[in-house]
């Protein structure tokens, strides 16, 4: 049996205050148990994987925005993430690289910066190989998008460390106005 109440543990802790809490009460004599919210192993995964998605891509825009605002630069920043050893575009990656041409051509005089970025494992040669592939396909879209290549600054950073997943750091980071 599952009922809402305060007037329990919460409303003698609250000072006889009525809290609304969930309580759960196991009938005396049955083998049934409390139902368990989070038991299905699949639906964790889930969650597990979308609160990593978000945390990715708040961890990775982070120092970005602040090595810019060290730096004196308003520049505005595209991330476009890579499947390990791919340097191949996916829907997502497209769209970001559309919105970051489109605010190109509003930005017609601002320098862009195009920097590949690479995970850890692997020899530095094949994660430099890596960057500089990865760069070179986000400029080509870039260029088929309408800006100007003469405007790109290309870069191969090679491989970084990451804080929470090794997705972090399979990038190109678009900077668009800044240094």
């Amino acid at each position: 049996m599952v009922s809402q109440g305060g007037a329990g543990l919460a409303g003698l802790l609250q000072g006889g205050a009525s809290v609304p809490i969930l309580t759960i009460a196991i009938e005396a004599g049955t083998n049934r148990r409390a139902p368990n919210i989070i038991e299905d192993r699949a639906m964790m995964r889930r969650a597990v994987v979308l609160f990593a998605a978000v945390g990715l891509a708040v961890c990775a825009a982070a120092p970005l925005r602040a090595q810019n605002a060290a730096a004196g630069a308003p520049g505005r920043n595209y991330i476009v993430f890579f499947q390990e050893w791919s340097a191949a575009l996916d829907a997502p990656a497209l769209h970001a690289i559309a919105a970051a041409a489109a605010i190109a051509a509003k930005t017609p005089n601002a320098p862009i910066t195009v920097t590949g970025y690479a995970d850890p494992l692997g020899s530095v040669q094949a994660n430099i190989y890596l960057t500089e592939t990865r760069a070179q396909v986000v400029t080509d879209q870039l260029t088929a998008d309408g800006v100007n290549p003469t405007r790109i600054h290309q870069h191969a950073a090679g491989k970084v460390g990451f804080q929470l997943t090794s997705q972090e750091s399979r990038r190109v980071v678009i900077t668009i106005g800044g240094p």
